[in-house]
């Protein structure tokens, strides 16, 4: 994980495939100014991309204080029944929407990273608004060359942009395989770039 070209930490993200579910974790580490930010995700959904739930846990480690927040949500019925550090309330949802898994990639890979493909979705993202999902569009530009690890990669290149707060490019491998990915959030580029992968 790199904020502005400069190292700031790691992140290790797995998938895997049960009898009914996919399953996504993630773990991102980053410090900065003394700080350390733990965010660790995971999302639940069936087979059909359709969403059952997630967990979102953040920890702030600072001298003398460490801070956490919790946020977990439960699909049923066209409802998200969410529990906020034990304050639990219910948010009602379009059916069509979906969580941030694998929806996408999956749309994606079918359509074989066709330029101009374009997908747009509600999808609820507790980081982003706990209170409503919000319009993730995802559309596949012309393949570019990237740097990854000072060596040159002819990449799929996806420009996604969820609701009004982030604006992301995601450079894929001919197979699917995110290489990188750049978040520009107000006067900061967040990057993340593939060290080692394993389909194990």
């Amino acid at each position: 994980v790199y904020i502005n070209d400069r190292k700031a930490g790691d992140a290790i993200i797995s998938s895997k495939k049960t009898n009914q579910h996919y399953i996504f974790s993630s773990t991102i580490s980053i410090v900065e100014l003394n700080t350390m930010i733990v965010t660790k995700n995971k999302v639940i959904e069936t087979l059909t991309f359709k969403p059952v739930r997630f967990e979102t846990k953040n920890y702030v480690f600072k001298k003398n204080i460490n801070q956490k927040t919790m946020i977990k949500g439960t699909f049923r019925n066209n409802k998200i029944y969410l529990n906020l550090n034990g304050i639990k309330s219910v948010v009602s949802v379009d059916p069509a929407c979906i969580l941030e898994g694998g929806y996408f990639i999956s749309k994606l890979i079918e359509n074989n990273f066709k330029p101009g493909y374009t997908i747009t979705k509600k999808v609820f993202s507790a980081d982003l608004d706990s209170t409503k999902p919000i319009l993730a569009t995802y559309t596949v530009k012309k393949p570019k060359q990237e740097t990854i690890h000072q060596k040159k990669e002819l990449l799929h290149h996806v420009k996604v942009s969820l609701g009004n707060a982030y604006f992301i490019n995601i450079y894929f491998s001919k197979i699917g395989i995110t290489k990188k990915v750049q978040i520009k959030m107000l006067h900061n580029k967040i990057t993340f770039i593939l060290n080692t992968f394993s389909n194990e």
